[in-house]
This record gives structure tokens, C-alpha cells and sequence, in this order.
């Protein structure tokens, strides 16, 4: 039987050996006033006065079960007052959070509780964030992400640390350890009745498919912990041969962007892991499993254009050399009409655009097209006045060197436009026609042939 010496001792190992905790460091304790957290609090003051880092701890009231919860939050309170250790408290009501962003009360727990956490870690520039997670909490992690259908990453479990500053101190314990040092320190924890309740999935995984898979054999939770190392020790191996690909991925305007290229690159059996790296960028993988990542590679690849609907309100697709991943817009009309009067002669700016226009007549011209702000054309073939704007509905253009027109939609995508950018290309136009797609092609029917007249030049420059 584990005693509070030995606890400490090993709790204090653990902390050297994985380098959680630094000496002059400030930890934030996620404290719910139930045992494993009440417990995390109790044994790391122990060691802080060993190991020279300070405390604080934030509770937060979910307002999930009426005076029950108040009863934890006072529990929490006098725990922290009798150690000496800082107490922060919120309440947030988690069933609203839940019906709103049409999620689990779960799911919306843990999110307010990290905002909740990460927010004052700030505050009280806390180093590190300390969560009671242990050995149960990782094999049903483990069993959960099984059942999600999670791939070898989801495997792991739960980690000692994360990059971010969260640790789990007490990852090394069983349950059993925790409550029999509970019961040593005459600790008076919170007990919460919901944890014996099946409502939720991992109360269902805890106390019903553990619960039977140990009937079965008595190790299995032994078994579920081996896996979730073999898991980390080749995941480990997998994030070294997919580093080139992650330095590629660009964080822009709210989108993830990666080079299709970078992931065909790969050995087929790493290019989930890539897809993967980008929902993480975008922190948007939690709702990710890997049917959704295997929907993405099983797009033909010759397919230049595609969209896929994700959950967490979030768009995969492909434009033409690139995958981006990004929020939905919404239904709302997302493109605003622009039209600016340009003069037919002389200099007009557009503030607005920050662009400037010159017109002016030549006598002759050079056949440049790699000059892409720069055009000539037939003065004589202008019908009315000029104007600057971006597209509109069923807008026709006649491409220099072709016989007739085709959709401007047709032409952008021939031109690799990606959807996103085709609003904010600017058209020179007429009365009746498309005269120059900016950035790319005059039309056939303002081009200067044998019979014009009158040439005039048009130059697009950037205002300042």
C-alpha cells in the first residue's frame, strides 16, 4: 500500500523525469473540488516547498446541478484557504454554451474550462496550467478514440505535456493510489453523483465497457496502456519524416493553406498525418475523425476544384494546386458590387482601390503580353464611357485569340482563379463589353489589328 511519503516521492520523480515543473515556476491548478483535483492541490504544495514553484488555482461552476455545484465551488474554496494557495473562481452556465454551438454539454465543458484557464493563466502569468488527469482518465481516452475510429496519434492518450503549457502531474497514478492518499490526508473532497450517471460517453465507457472488458481480463487497462506507447513511440517517428510537410503549412487571412504537391510527395501511408497537421493549425481537429481525413485523400487527384463540408462548421477544398481549409462564410450575399467611372483620357485614381489609371494615346505599340498591367488597345472600338468593376452574374468575355465569347466563370477557371479571389479581380469595361481582365487578357474585339486608327494606352499602377 502506497503511503503519503512514497505518494509525494513518486509524484516528485515523475515531475523531474518528464521536466513539468521548473524551479521559481507559478502552476495553475484546474481545481473542480472532486478528488483528483483536491488531491493534485494537496500533493503538489506538498512538493512546492521542495521544488520552489508557487500555486494558484480557478474553479470553475459549470451550473450544471444546482446547489450541488455550489457545494464544490465552497469545498474548492476551503481547500485553497487552508493550504495557503490562491483561488479563483467563475461560473458559467455549460448547457447554454452546449444548446448554442450545437455540441455536447461535454464537449462544451472542457472548452469553457480551458478558455476559463488559459485566460487567467495570463492574468496571473502563470507558467504552466496542471490538470488532474490519471491512469483511468488515459485508458479511456485511449478506448474513446478507439471508438471514434481514431488513427495512431489519437492512440496516444493522453500526454504528460502538451506544448502549450498544459501537464498532468499525476498521469502516473492509478485511481486507486489517488483515493487512498485522500484518505491518508483527511482530504475533504467534492463528490459529484453524475460520475456514476451513464449519461455521458465517457461515464458509458468508464463504468460499462471497461467495467466488462475487465470481467473478461483483469489486465486490460494494462493492455490499453501498452498500446497507447507503442502508439507514441511511432507517432514520434511519423512527426520526424512529416516535418518538412508541417513547415509548409501557412496560417493566412484565417485559412490553412498547404501545397497539394507536399502531400502527394509523401509515402501514401503519411499523408493523413499532413491533413491532419493542418486542422490542428487551424485548432479545429477535435471534431476531426479519420473517415473525414480518408474522405479527403480519396478525391481523385485529377479533380483540380472540389469542396467538402466538415463538422465544427469548417470547409476542406482544394483550389486547383493547394488545399486550404477555412470557416464557412454565410449565406448572406457574401461579394459586394464595386464600379468606379474611369476617364477616357488622362489620369484617374481610385482610392478605393488604391489604384491609379493612365490613358493615353500612342502611335504605336510593342506586343508584350507579359506586361499584365499594361495594354493597348483600339480607341475607336469604345462604346460609351469606361468604368472599373469586378464581375457580375453571367458576364461574357472574348480572350485575345479567340473566335466568340465564353462565361467570365469559364474563363476564371481556365485561368486557375481560385473561387475565392474571382471577386476581387478588376474588369475595364464599356457600355456593352468586358475590355481587359486586369492581370491577365484584353479582348479579341478591342485588340489592335490592321485597320486601327487610333491606339491608346492603358497603364494600372498601384496608387501609393
Amino acid at each position: 500500500m502506497i503511503t503519503v511519503e512514497s505518494f509525494e516521492k513518486k509524484l516528485q520523480n515523475f515531475i523531474a523525469e518528464n521536466r513539468l515543473i521548473g524551479s521559481g515556476e507559478h502552476i495553475l491548478i484546474a481545481l473542480s473540488g472532486g478528488v483528483d483535483s483536491a488531491v493534485l492541490l494537496y500533493a503538489l504544495k506538498q512538493v512546492s516547498e521542495e521544488e520552489s514553484f508557487t500555486l494558484s488555482a480557478l474553479h470553475v461552476n459549470h451550473k450544471l446541478r444546482g446547489a450541488a455545484a455550489s457545494k464544490d465551488e465552497q469545498k474548492a474554496r476551503e481547500m485553497c484557504a487552508m493550504l495557503g494557495v490562491p483561488f479563483y473562481c467563475v461560473h458559467e452556465d455549460v448547457a447554454a454554451y452546449a444548446k448554442q454551438n450545437k455540441i455536447s454539454v461535454e464537449l462544451a465543458g472542457r472548452k469553457i474550462r480551458y478558455q476559463k484557464l488559459f485566460a487567467l493563466k495570463k492574468i496571473v502569468q502563470a507558467d504552466k496550467i496542471a490538470t488532474a488527469h490519471h491512469l483511468q482518465d488515459h485508458v479511456e481516452t485511449v478506448v474513446m478514440r478507439c471508438l471514434r475510429g481514431s488513427g495512431i496519434a489519437g492512440l496516444q492518450g493522453i500526454a504528460a505535456k502538451r506544448q502549450d503549457g498544459v501537464i498532468r502531474p499525476l498521469l502516473i497514478f492509478d485511481k486507486d493510489e489517488i483515493f487512498d492518499y485522500a484518505h491518508r490526508r483527511k482530504i475533504k473532497y467534492a463528490i459529484d453523483a453524475t460520475n456514476a450517471q451513464n449519461n455521458y460517453t465517457r461515464n458509458r465507457i468508464r463504468n460499462v465497457f471497461i467495467a466488462r472488458c475487465k470481467e473478461i481480463d483483469e489486465h486490460f487497462e494494462t493492455y490499453v496502456r501498452r498500446l497507447a506507447r507503442c502508439a507514441r513511440e511511432l507517432n514520434e517517428q511519423i512527426e520526424r519524416e512529416i516535418e518538412d510537410g508541417k513547415r509548409q503549412i501557412v496560417l493566412q487571412n484565417g485559412k490553412v493553406m498547404l501545397p497539394f504537391e507536399t502531400v502527394q510527395q509523401l509515402k501514401p501511408y503519411l499523408r493523413s498525418y499532413l491533413i491532419r497537421a493542418m486542422f490542428e493549425r487551424i485548432e479545429a481537429l477535435s471534431n476531426i475523425e479519420e473517415r473525414h481525413i480518408q474522405q479527403i485523400l480519396s478525391m481523385p487527384s485529377d479533380k483540380t476544384v472540389w469542396k467538402l463540408h466538415m463538422p465544427g462548421n469548417i470547409c476542406f477544398e482544394r483550389e486547383y494546386e493547394r488545399y486550404q481549409i477555412k470557416k464557412k462564410q454565410s449565406p448572406i450575399q457574401e461579394k459586394s458590387l464595386l464600379c468606379f467611372i474611369v476617364n477616357k483620357s488622362g489620369k484617374t485614381e481610385i482610392q478605393e482601390l488604391n489604384k491609379v489609371v493612365w490613358i493615353e494615346p500612342v502611335e504605336k505599340f510593342e506586343k508584350n503580353r507579359l506586361r499584365l498591367y499594361e495594354k493597348y488597345i483600339d480607341c475607336d472600338k469604345i462604346n460609351g464611357n469606361l468604368c472599373l468593376r469586378n464581375k457580375r452574374e453571367r458576364d461574357r468575355f472574348s480572350p485575345l485569340g479567340l473566335i466568340g465569347s465564353k462565361s467570365l466563370k469559364k474563363y476564371f477557371i481556365d485561368c486557375k482563379i481560385p473561387k475565392t479571389a474571382r471577386n476581387n479581380v478588376m474588369l475595364l469595361c464599356d457600355e456593352k463589353e468586358i475590355i481587359w481582365v486586369l492581370g491577365h487578357e484584353i479582348s479579341e474585339k478591342y485588340k489592335v489589328d490592321a485597320q486601327t486608327k487610333n491606339i491608346i494606352k492603358i497603364t494600372v499602377m498601384q496608387l501609393r
